[in-house]
């Protein structure tokens, strides 16, 4: 079950890079995430970086992705939201701790 939970964690998340890679590099896109399973279980996800339609590279996650366009400013757009929503959550987190006490 953990397991299931962590492959769904992480296809929302490339699912939100896609979507904010659209709005950040046009003519950049990914294909649609493919789940592989491992004779032991082991989820692998993939998925393909596009550039004007054309598939240039496979990908194992967002900062995957990122690496192989060789942009540092997409990257570090990438990184500071990223960071910025896990600040929330945490905050998000600790404020329901605090109402919870």
């Amino acid at each position: 079950m953990r397991q299931d939970d962590e492959t769904s964690e992480r296809l929302a998340r490339i699912e939100d890079f896609s979507i904010w890679l659209r709005q950040t590099a046009p003519g950049w896109t990914i294909s649609l995430p493919e789940v592989q399973h491992s004779a032991a279980g082991t989820a692998y996800i993939t998925f393909s970086l596009c550039r004007e339609g054309l598939a240039v590279s496979l990908c194992d996650s967002p900062e995957d992705a990122l690496a192989k366009m060789r942009d540092d400013r997409l990257f570090a757009l990438y990184l500071q939201r990223a960071y910025g929503m896990l600040v929330l959550e945490k905050k998000g987190l600790n404020s329901a701790f605090n109402e919870a006490t």
